[in-house]
């Protein structure tokens, strides 16, 4: 019978055990995003556009155009513009070194005015298309837009390649206003994104940090605004009720320009419902 009086005793112990781990995990990540907080608190991330003088860390021009390359005029109008958080050529916000980058926008509308919309990436001559994908925005909850939003070039696709410059389209069907008169805006915003390699140094720069914060310090000083953009945001969508956190991704957009959608909601990725045909 000895056997049988001793399980009690290991379950307990497997209890025990469980707890300690459970416990260690949560002081982990409490830990973490205690450092991560303390690292965006003391963060001064100072984006450094390629080509731009070292001791210049703004760009030349820090009002960014938001709704001057629109191809369409039928969605309804309204107070913020469709906007687009990178693939400006001026100040050099399109360089990344992700072969799968992320795009930023903020969407102004609500669910029930735009139907679906569009997202392609083409050739600098609009010649070729390598992804094209369909999406929709929820309809429903509190994570709807208006806000900002995100997608994502799949891992399933084909790598951006280095050195060419590549055009992207961020389009929305629209219904039709219901009067002629009714005050219309873009419904379409496009913009460029260009890999580069990382070398050795950068690579071990990006090695040698420890946490995201210092990841988008050292992307910002190599004049890489998708992987600043990225990587802070996708730490304040992880910890949206920090608010050293989302200090800091709201320092980062006004510092570019972007004022008047720094303080907007954060919505996150929006879901792909299939690649398009992309042959010639």
């Amino acid at each position: 019978m000895k056997p049988y009086q001793d399980i009690p005793k290991l379950t307990l112990s497997f209890l025990l055990i469980c707890t300690a781990i459970l416990s260690s995990a949560i002081r982990g990540n409490a830990q973490s995003l205690s450092i991560l907080e303390e690292a965006a608190r003391e963060s001064a991330i100072n984006f450094i556009p390629r080509g731009a003088q070292a001791s210049d860390g703004a760009p030349e021009d820090n009002t960014v155009g938001v709704d001057d390359d629109g191809t369409r005029g039928d969605c309804v109008a309204t107070a913020i513009p469709l906007t687009r958080l990178m693939g400006h050529h001026t100040p050099s916000l399109y360089l990344t070194t992700n072969s799968h980058p992320t795009f930023w926008f903020y969407v102004p509308y609500q669910p029930e005015q735009i139907t679906s919309g569009i997202f392609s990436i083409q050739d600098p001559a609009g010649l070729k298309e390598y992804w094209r994908t369909r999406f929709q925005f929820p309809e429903t909850g509190s994570q709807s837009i208006p806000g900002i939003v995100s997608i994502t070039l799949p891992q399933t696709e084909d790598p951006l390649e280095p050195d060419l410059p590549y055009q992207w389209f961020f389009e929305f069907d629209c219904p039709t206003p219901d009067s002629d008169s009714e005050r219309t805006s873009p419904a379409s915003i496009n913009g460029q994104v260009q890999r580069v390699e990382v070398n050795p140094e950068l690579e071990a720069q990006l090695n040698a940090s420890n946490n995201s914060v210092e990841q988008a310090e050292i992307y910002a000083q190599e004049g890489f605004w998708y992987d600043v953009l990225s990587q802070v945001g996708q730490l304040y969508l992880e910890n949206p009720q920090s608010e050293a956190i989302g200090e800091l991704w709201q320092n980062l957009l006004q510092d570019i320009g972007l004022e008047r959608v720094s303080t907007e909601p954060m919505i996150g990725p929006i879901e792909a419902l299939n690649p398009e045909d992309t042959s010639e």
